[in-house]
C-alpha cells in the first residue's frame, strides 16, 4: 500500500486519468480546426498539404506522423493524442521527483538533515501535475492538434532537468534531458523555447564564466537543444521565405503583431468559450467562479517561496522561465487564446504544488484546513467542467456539421483531382482528400482560382452559405447544410 501511494505512483495515476479524459472529448470533436488541417496535411498522403504560414514549425507534424501518416481518420488521431498526451505529463513531471524530498536537499550536518527547515515532499509533484490537468484547455487541448499544450509537456521537463542538472553534478543524464526536452520544445515553438529558455542559458553562462562545475555543460546542452529547432527555422526561412528577417516580418503580419499589455485579455481567454479569442469581444463573458484559479495562482506561488525555504533556487528558475516566456504573448499581442500561456500555467503548476505542500498547518487545524482545501478544490473542478462544457458545446455542433458536409460530398462523388473553395474549404479539403482553397467570403465561377482549377482539369466544389440557384453550367450538389456546386475541369470526365 505504501509503495501504491509513493509519489510517483500517484504521478502515474495522475497522468492515466489525464489520458482518460482527453479520450473522452474524442467523440464530441470529429473534425479538425484550420490549425489542425494546416499540421496534419503535411504528413498525410493523398491529401494535398495546405501551406505552412510563417509563424509555424515541423514540430507538430512530426508530432502526428507515426499516425496521421497511416490513417485519415480524426478520432484514430485523436485518441493517439490523448494517450500521448497522458504519456507526456507524465514524463515532464517524472523529473521533478528527484529535486524534492531529503535526499535532494542542500548539503548540511548529517544531525540537520532530517529536520531541516523548508523541505519539500515529494508529493508536491503529483499535486503540481494534477493542478495542471484540473484546467479544461488541459483537457481540451489534450486531443487536439496544437503546438502549445506539447510546448508545455518539453518546457516542465527542460526546466526539471536543468535544476536536477544543478543538484547531480556528478550525472550526465540531467544534460541529455535538458537537451531532448529542449530540442523537442525547439522544434514546436521556436521563439517560445527560446524565450522559456532565456534563464536557463543565462544561468549556464553564469556559472560558466564564474568556472563553476558543470556550468559550460548546462550551457551547451541548452543552446545544443535550441539548435535543433532553430536550425531547421533558419534552413526553411532561407528556402521558403528568401531570409530569416522576411519570414518574422511575414509571421509578424500573420499574427498582427503590436506593441501592447494584454494581460486582462488572457483572464477573458481562460474563461472560453471561443478558441480564438480575435476579436477579442469572442471572449469578453467572464464567469468569475471559473476563473478564480487564475487569481489564486499568484498567491500559491508567493507562498511557495515563502514556507519552501529550500527549494527557493528550483522555483526561482521556474518562475523565471514562466516570466520570459509569458512576456512576449502579454506585449507582443493585442490579443490572447486560452492555449497561448498554456506553458506558463504548467511552469507556475509546479509552484503552486510546492506551496499546498508546504503550508503551515498545524496539527489542531490541519483536519479543517484539508477540508477546506478539498472544498475548494472541488469548486474549481467543477467550474472547469462548466467552462469545458460550454466550449465544447460550442465545438460539437461545427465539427459534426464539417463531417456531415464532407460525408455528403464523398457520396455524391466528389474524389480527387479536385478543389473545393469557399468558407470552410480548408477543413473539408482534408476530409475528402481535395485541394483547398479558402475564402473570406462566397466564392464566385468567375474568381481567379477556379478558373486556374477548372484549367487544370480538377473537379472544382464551391462551398457557400447564401442560398440561390446554381450558376449556369455549375451542378448543385446536396448539403446538411449550406450550399455547393461542382463542375469538372477541361480536361477531366463529366461528372
Amino acid at each position: 500500500m505504501r509503495r501504491l501511494l509513493s509519489p510517483h505512483a500517484l504521478l502515474i495515476v495522475v497522468a492515466t486519468g489525464y489520458g482518460c479524459a482527453a479520450l473522452s472529448q474524442v467523440p464530441s470533436l470529429v473534425a479538425f480546426n484550420w490549425d489542425e488541417v494546416v499540421y496534419a496535411s503535411q504528413v498525410r498522403p493523398g491529401v494535398p498539404a495546405v501551406p505552412m504560414s510563417a509563424p509555424r514549425a515541423w514540430g507538430m507534424p512530426l508530432l502526428l506522423a507515426p499516425v496521421a501518416a497511416l490513417t485519415q481518420s480524426v478520432p484514430v488521431i485523436r485518441c493517439y493524442l490523448a494517450v500521448l498526451a497522458g504519456v507526456c505529463l507524465y514524463l515532464a513531471f517524472r523529473p521533478w521527483l528527484g529535486l524534492f524530498g531529503p535526499a535532494a536537499r542542500p548539503a548540511r550536518p548529517r544531525d540537520a538533515l532530517e529536520e531541516a527547515p523548508g523541505a519539500v515532499s515529494r508529493y508536491a509533484v503529483p499535486l503540481a501535475a494534477a493542478l495542471f490537468v484540473t484546467l479544461w484547455s488541459t483537457v481540451l487541448y489534450g486531443a487536439m492538434a496544437y503546438p502549445n499544450l506539447w510546448l508545455a509537456f518539453a518546457l516542465v521537463a527542460a526546466a526539471g532537468w536543468f535544476c536536477r542538472a544543478l543538484r547531480e553534478p556528478g550525472r550526465t543524464g540531467p544534460l541529455v534531458g535538458l537537451a531532448v526536452a529542449l530540442a523537442a520544445a525547439s522544434l514546436l515553438r521556436p521563439a517560445g523555447a527560446a524565450a522559456a529558455a532565456l534563464p536557463l542559458r543565462v544561468a549556464g553562462a553564469v556559472r560558466a564564466v564564474r568556472r563553476v562545475p558543470r556550468g559550460a555543460a548546462l550551457l551547451g546542452a541548452a543552446a545544443g537543444g535550441l539548435a535543433v529547432g532553430w536550425g531547421a527555422w533558419l534552413a526553411e526561412a532561407f528556402l521558403r521565405f528568401g531570409d530569416p528577417l522576411s519570414r518574422l516580418r511575414q509571421g509578424a503580419e500573420v499574427n498582427e503583431a503590436r506593441l501592447g499589455f494584454v494581460l486582462l485579455r488572457h483572464l477573458e481567454a481562460v474563461d472560453g468559450p471561443a478558441l480564438l479569442c480575435r476579436p477579442p469581444s469572442a471572449c469578453s463573458d467572464i464567469h468569475w467562479l471559473e476563473v478564480a484559479w487564475w487569481f489564486t495562482l499568484p498567491v500559491l506561488v508567493a507562498a511557495a517561496f515563502v514556507f519552501a525555504e529550500a527549494a527557493r533556487q528550483v522555483l526561482t528558475v521556474t518562475l523565471a522561465c514562466a516570466v520570459t516566456f509569458a512576456l512576449p504573448y502579454l506585449t507582443l499581442f493585442d490579443y490572447a487564446n486560452p492555449r497561448f500561456l498554456q506553458p506558463a500555467y504548467a511552469l507556475l503548476a509546479v509552484c503552486a504544488g510546492v506551496a499546498l505542500v508546504r503550508l503551515p498547518l498545524s496539527r489542531l487545524a490541519r483536519p479543517p484546513a484539508i477540508a477546506v482545501l478539498l472544498a475548494a478544490l472541488a469548486v474549481h473542478v467543477h467550474g472547469q467542467k462548466a467552462t469545458l462544457d460550454r466550449v465544447v458545446g460550442r465545438l460539437e455542433p461545427i465539427f459534426t456539421a464539417q463531417r456531415e458536409q464532407a460525408d455528403a460530398l464523398l457520396a455524391q462523388g466528389v474524389r480527387p483531382p479536385c478543389a473545393i473553395v469557399g468558407r470552410g474549404a480548408v477543413q473539408l479539403g482534408y476530409l475528402t482528400g481535395c485541394r483547398s482553397v479558402r475564402t473570406a467570403a462566397d466564392p464566385r465561377p468567375g474568381d481567379a482560382a477556379v478558373r486556374r482549377a477548372l484549367a487544370a482539369g480538377e473537379q472544382v466544389v464551391l462551398v457557400a452559405r447564401d442560398g440561390g440557384r446554381a450558376p449556369d453550367g455549375w451542378a448543385r450538389l446536396r448539403l446538411p447544410s449550406g450550399r455547393a456546386y461542382t463542375r469538372q475541369g477541361a480536361n477531366g470526365s463529366s461528372n
